[in-house]
C-alpha cells in the first residue's frame, strides 16, 4: 500500500476540519490545505443587487448594517489553522497553480470552494474529489436540504464524486441517504443547519476517508452520471425562501 499525499482545497475553515480527519488515516503520509478567499464581484452595485435578490429589503439592510457597524472583538483560535496551510489569491491563478504542481499531490479534495477550472482539478495523478451535501444526481448545486424540503422529500443525501467540468456531474464514488422531516417544528432554516452540521458533514467526512483508503489500495472508482440526470439548484432568493416557509407551514397543518 502506498501512503498518499492529499491536498485539500477550501475557501474557509471547513477544509481545516476535513484536514484533521484525513491526516489521522494510516493511508495518508501528508495533508496540505490550500485556501483561497471566496469569489466576489468587484462591483458594489452588482453585489447590492445580488444581496437584495437573495435576502429581500430587510435582510439586505441587516447585512449592510453588519458591514458598517463595528462588531465586537473576538479572539481567533491559534490552533484552528492547520500546520501545512498555503494561502493563495485564487486557485486558477498562476501562483496557485505553481504551488499545487510543486506540492504534487496524489489526490485532491474539494471542501467548500467555488467552481474550479480544469487546470486546477486535473493536477493530481489520482484526480480530485468533492464532498457534496446532496444525493447525486438528483440534487446538484446548493444549499443542502433546502430544496429537498422545498420539494417535499423525506430523505436527504450526501455524495462524494470526482470533479469534472460538469458541476456536481462527475462519476459518483459513494452516496448515502438520511431521513428528512419535510415539516420540521421550529424554524425550518435552523433545522436545515442542524441536519447539515450533525448528519451530512460527519457522514461526508467519513466517506472522504473511505475514498482515501480505496485510493491507497488502487481501487478508487466512480459510477458515471448521464449529463441529463438530476437537476441543478441554485442559492434561493428571498421569494423562494418565503415559499419554502409557506410549504412547511402547509404540511404542518396537513399533519395535524
Amino acid at each position: 500500500m502506498k501512503r498518499l499525499h492529499v491536498v485539500i482545497l477550501t475557501c474557509g475553515t471547513l477544509g481545516y476540519e476535513t484536514a484533521r480527519a484525513i491526516a489521522g488515516l494510516a493511508e495518508v503520509s501528508k495533508v496540505n490545505v490550500v485556501q483561497s478567499p471566496p469569489l466576489r464581484t468587484k462591483s458594489l452595485w452588482r453585489r447590492g443587487r445580488l444581496a437584495y435578490r437573495r435576502y429581500g429589503l430587510i435582510g439586505f439592510l441587516s447585512r449592510l448594517a453588519n458591514k458598517v457597524l463595528p462588531s465586537s472583538p473576538s479572539e481567533a483560535d491559534p490552533e484552528a489553522a492547520p500546520e501545512n496551510l498555503v494561502m493563495v489569491s485564487r486557485f486558477d491563478h498562476q501562483d496557485a497553480l505553481d504551488v499545487l504542481r510543486d506540492l504534487a499531490p496524489d489526490l485532491m479534495m474539494v471542501d467548500g470552494t467555488y467552481v474550479l477550472a480544469e487546470s486546477v482539478f486535473s493536477i493530481p495523478r489520482l484526480g480530485t474529489i468533492n464532498l457534496h451535501c446532496g444525493y447525486l444526481p438528483d440534487y446538484k448545486g446548493s444549499p443542502p436540504a433546502f430544496w429537498e424540503i422545498y420539494e417535499g422529500e423525506t430523505t436527504v443525501g450526501v455524495s462524494v464524486h470526482f470533479v469534472t467540468a460538469d458541476l456536481d456531474g462527475g462519476p459518483i464514488i459513494d452516496r448515502r441517504r438520511f431521513p428528512l422531516d419535510p415539516a420540521p417544528s421550529g424554524d425550518p432554516l435552523d433545522y436545515i443547519a442542524r441536519v447539515w452540521r450533525e448528519t451530512l458533514r460527519p457522514a461526508g467526512i467519513e466517506m472522504l476517508g473511505q475514498a482515501v483508503r480505496a485510493a491507497a489500495k488502487g481501487g478508487l472508482t466512480g459510477v458515471t452520471q448521464a449529463s441529463a440526470e438530476g437537476r441543478l439548484f441554485r442559492f434561493p432568493h428571498h421569494k423562494q425562501v418565503r415559499e419554502f416557509r409557506r410549504r412547511v407551514r402547509a404540511r404542518r397543518l396537513e399533519n395535524r
